[in-house]
């Protein structure tokens, strides 16, 4: 979104749509936000960018730390991490074990099977996409290896077969997580995927 400088005024007054917390100062928008949720209250999400084989911003473990204490109210606290490499957010997610309700990965668009729950976080590596599973990470695969084999700028193409819809579902109770089911669901609903992890 960074080369549409229109929507630079809106990150800075929505509270729907969120970007790395740890872009050094002077950057658009907020790295959390707060939502309401019926019956249950407050909860906490936090978007943190990895720094392994991606971009080099600041500390994501250090300024997530700054941020758990304006957060201290939320029943529940819901970390995205955004990255490439698995060692990393496992890494994080041991670092803030039993003090955020989960730890999401985000980024590579494939979804994990490693999820887990620590001292009641929970935890996956990647959540997955929506999007094309024949193809990769979401682009024709025509266009991806065409772009390999000449070593130039190619420009991709999205895939439009066997679409499908991968997601988490949290059971949260004072502010720890019991259980962790990760899902996968075809465009006709059908469930591909179901792996749980907790009570």
């Amino acid at each position: 979104i960074w080369n549409k400088p229109e929507i630079f005024d809106y990150l800075n007054e929505t509270k729907v749509l969120i970007r790395p917390n740890n872009y050094p100062e002077g950057v658009p928008g907020k790295g959390f936000t707060t939502i309401e949720i019926d019956d249950y209250g407050k909860v906490g999400i936090v978007n943190t960018q990895g720094r392994v084989f991606m971009q080099s911003i600041d500390c994501p473990f250090r300024k997530t730390e700054d941020e758990l204490s304006t957060l201290k109210d939320c029943n529940a606290i819901i970390v995205d991490f955004h990255g490439e490499a698995t060692s990393e957010k496992k890494t994080f997610a041991r670092y803030f074990s039993g003090r955020v309700s989960a730890v999401l990965g985000t980024h590579t668009h494939v979804q994990t099977t490693d999820c887990d729950i620590l001292n009641g976080t929970a935890y996956i590596s990647d959540v997955g996409m929506t999007g094309a599973f024949n193809s990769i990470i979401g682009m024709k695969y025509e266009t991806v290896i065409d772009r390999f084999l000449k070593a130039i700028p190619t420009r991709f193409e999205v895939a439009d077969e066997d679409l499908r819809m991968d997601f988490v579902m949290l059971d949260i109770t004072d502010g720890h997580t019991e259980k962790i089911t990760v899902f996968e669901y075809d465009i006709m609903g059908n469930k591909v995927v179901e792996i749980s992890k907790g009570a």
